[in-house]
């Protein structure tokens, strides 16, 4: 299960002792990457936690090839954007 928990700067923690496989940082975070000092230390802080409780981390809204570079350096392991692929339409999953 995924579960994003960092949307429009509130934390529920009180479901983070579910069966979480990843957590999502919320693209208003992502989009200012790396020029954003606070929304960089935030990410960072993020993926650090992801990592130290064994979980794997979803980046929402990647769209430039700087924060796509920020985040490859601190080792988020999925990226969602339209930059990357655009979605599928139901019929064709």
């Amino acid at each position: 299960m995924i579960k994003s928990t960092f949307q429009f700067g509130r934390c529920f923690f009180l479901f983070i002792k579910l069966p979480i496989s990843s957590l999502e940082i919320d693209y208003s975070f992502v989009t200012q990457l790396p020029d954003s000092h606070d929304d960089a230390e935030i990410v960072r802080a993020i993926i650090s936690l992801a990592h130290n409780l064994k979980m794997g981390v979803i980046a929402e809204g990647v769209e430039k090839k700087r924060s796509w570079i920020f985040l490859s350096k601190k080792n988020a392991t999925r990226y969602k954007a339209i930059s990357l692929a655009h979605p599928y339409p139901y019929p064709s999953l």
